[in-house]
């Protein structure tokens, strides 16, 4: 009644939603888990606002959607929780967001909202090659000074975006249909649009418009797809094997990867100048260039076609990361394995130490050789086997994945590989770095690790920490300050220097 006094409105407002309530408590307690299990994710969160009776038909309903999922949930309650509704919420809000919302490339970022605007922010023109177009936002009139905050691209707007992939000058985006759109520098034929012309902005990749896109990501100079039904789609520069195809020939359109034509392929990550591949069953592959072992197959050689991981099999992968000149991947128990280039502790060998590793110089007749294999090679023909230092020792390089000891009793469900350094999310959504510190990549602070220049031993990042000095209104809130973690939903590690991280309740940080 719109002449009832407010106090009366607000009064009946409760009444009603009191008597609602009360119908749901006095239900059967599988009755109302099934019918909260059909409700979205923003009813849910609701219900467990305005009732704590409720409260163990809400855990019902949502063990009940992961057990239709098919998701894997712990036993007992994991050390740091202090409740399963709370536990059971944060999985579903990572589970039902976009696939991946942001991507750091080496001079832009890409974001995608919950609605599945895209956004882009970053700098088109600096010094060196010209980057037009790398913001997907047409020609802008200061390249110079390009987009400080995120900007929506328009030409987007009518168009639901899911997953995003940033390179190192061009970019990816998968809408909710499946259709891929790509837009940068087109030289190596990267865009994938039949030419080498650059796109200002996203344009959709024609070859693939009948084939739903699961995953993309975005290299140096190439792209990587996995479709829907788990087929993989290279294109781009064809250089040291990075797109697969058993050569070194660019591919300016999409092309089926067939050493992967009986897989099924469900993740896919894209190095500089290397490419992984996971499949359903935990399978890793890895090709391309082959130096500092990134590809993790016992030497450095490179190889033309995809090449499975020996070292990894047997183990559950649940998720891959290909940086600049390393790799790792994470396993259904929460281990990380990485491998490659360890110069600046991004492996991260300083928890614990004692896996084998093999000196960066000691197998270096195949480095930038153009010597390419489709073999393992004997064992005799490795490095000799030490032990790394902990803390920040000299140039190591490992050659097969191994153990990342120091973080024991931390279950990662999440990695991200710069070009020299790593970041991993734990189940709890906490966030971990080590490897390079240069340009407060870690952003773990002024630690006693800043000064040495790197660290090989991960370090916890209290993301939203800085946002507890201020109170509701922007103000310095003064007092002690208690840093508080945000729970991190989705991070990525910029080629450039520069990382972004997204906590579950939709914001986007950055460092």
């Amino acid at each position: 009644n719109p002449n009832m006094a407010p106090s009366l409105r607000s009064a009946s407002a409760k009444a009603r939603r009191d008597h609602a309530t009360a119908l749901l408590v006095g239900l059967p307690t599988e009755v109302s888990a099934h019918i909260f299990s059909r409700l979205d994710l923003h009813c849910l969160g609701r219900l467990a606002c305005v009732s704590r009776t409720l409260e163990p038909s809400l855990e019902a309903a949502l063990r009940v959607r992961a057990v239709e999922g098919g998701h894997w949930l712990p036993e007992t309650l994991p050390p740091g929780e202090d409740a399963w509704l709370r536990l059971l919420l944060s999985r579903e809000r990572r589970r039902v967001s976009p696939t991946s919302p942001v991507s750091a490339g080496s001079w832009h970022t890409i974001f995608v909202d919950e609605t599945g605007h895209l956004y882009s922010s970053g700098v088109e023109r600096v010094e060196g090659p010209d980057r037009r177009g790398l913001l997907g936002h047409g020609a802008l009139q200061q390249p110079e000074a390009g987009l400080p905050s995120p900007t929506p691209i328009r030409s987007m707007l009518g168009v639901a975006i899911r997953s995003v992939a940033a390179g190192n000058k061009h970019s990816l985006a998968i809408s909710s249909s499946g259709q891929l759109f790509t837009w940068g520098r087109g030289a190596d034929g990267q865009c994938g649009h039949g030419d080498q012309v650059r796109r200002c902005q996203p344009t959709l990749v024609s070859r693939l418009a009948d084939i739903p896109i699961a995953a993309a990501a975005a290299g140096g100079y190439h792209s990587i797809c996995a479709a829907a039904d788990g087929s993989v789609y290279t294109f781009g520069s064809g250089a040291r094997g990075r797109i697969g195809h058993g050569d070194e020939t660019d591919r300016h359109v999409p092309q089926l990867v067939e050493a992967l034509r009986e897989c099924s392929v469900v993740a896919v990550s894209a190095g500089y100048k290397h490419s992984m591949a996971l499949t359903d069953s935990g399978a890793v592959y890895s090709w391309g260039k082959g130096k500092h072992g990134r590809l993790g197959q016992g030497d450095t050689a490179n190889r033309l076609s995809p090449m499975r991981v020996e070292a990894l099999r047997g183990e559950a992968v649940v998720c891959i990361a290909a940086g600049g000149h390393h790799s790792c991947a994470a396993l259904r128990n929460g281990q990380v394995y990485s491998w490659g280039l360890d110069d600046n502790g991004q492996l991260g060998g300083g928890g614990g130490g004692g896996e084998p590793c093999r000196e960066g110089g000691g197998s270096s007749q195949h480095e930038d050789s153009g010597q390419h294999s489709g073999q393992q090679p004997a064992p005799g023909g490795l490095a000799p086997l030490h032990f790394p230092p902990s803390g920040v020792g000299p140039r190591l390089t490992r050659y097969v994945p191994s153990l990342v000891k120091g973080l024991e009793g931390v279950r990662v469900r999440a990695l991200s590989a710069g070009s020299a350094h790593t970041l991993a999310i734990s189940e709890q959504g906490r966030l971990y770095a080590w490897g390079l510190c240069s340009a407060g990549r870690l952003g773990t602070g002024m630690g006693p690790w800043f000064d040495a220049g790197s660290t090989d031993v991960p370090h916890e990042v209290i993301v939203g920490a800085a946002d507890r000095r201020l109170d509701r209104r922007g103000r310095d809130s003064g007092g002690e300050w208690r840093p508080a973690a945000e729970r991190v939903a989705a991070v990525s590690a910029g080629t450039g220097g520069h990382c972004v991280a997204v906590t579950e309740d939709g914001r986007a940080w950055g460092w």
